[in-house]
């Protein structure tokens, strides 16, 4: 009988035990989260999307242009909001031709692109 009594005793404290273990403190991970403004549902969900660098996004206007930085002078270079997505609107000129382009922040893909002859005069 007493043997009993000591095992039901014993299994409710390692019982009691186990409930007490969910409440110990956040894992490190979860605390650099918070202390960086973030938690742990929105690193999951992708909410913040890493944009590509401006060297990244000039390139791919360069690209498909059929232009290299050198053929250039860039004479704006600016990351933007359009449509609720990212996306650096870029503006180059050669010696003959204007060009304007928005691309994707986040795909590098190009958006949308103008080009008309460059005359040297602003237009805007």
């Amino acid at each position: 009988m007493k043997k009993k009594i000591i095992t039901m005793m014993m299994a409710i404290a390692l019982l009691g035990a186990g409930c007490g273990a969910n409440q110990q403190a956040a894992p490190e991970s979860e605390v650099e989260f918070e202390q960086a403004g973030k938690t742990d549902a929105s690193e999951d969900t992708g909410d913040e999307l890493e944009v590509i660098s401006e060297q990244e996004a000039l390139l791919a206007a360069l690209k498909q242009a059929g232009l290299s930085e050198s053929d250039v002078t860039v004479t704006k270079m600016a990351l933007d909001m359009d449509d609720g997505q990212q996306i650096y609107e870029i503006e180059f000129v050669t010696a003959d031709m204007e060009y304007e382009y928005d691309v994707n922040a986040t795909t590098g893909s190009i958006v949308s692109f103008s080009q008309e002859p460059y005359t040297g005069v602003d237009d805007d």
